[in-house]
């Protein structure tokens, strides 16, 4: 399984998140409320990726 720390592909993954960590629900809590409050009244047809910086290296 790919959550399993012993997969190597696991700590490839891990490995490249800078947060050293798979994401949580918990993680997604500040985009949503982000979305769902008026701060967001001019996003439009953005993608915001929760990815824990991922997508950054």
């Amino acid at each position: 399984m790919l959550l399993d720390p012993t997969n190597p592909r696991c700590r490839q993954i891990t490995g490249r998140i800078p947060v050293h960590r798979w994401g949580t629900g918990e993680d997604m809590k500040g985009a949503c409320i982000f979305l769902a409050s008026h701060a967001s009244d001019y996003v439009a047809g953005a993608v915001i990726p929760v990815d824990g910086g991922y997508l950054g290296k």
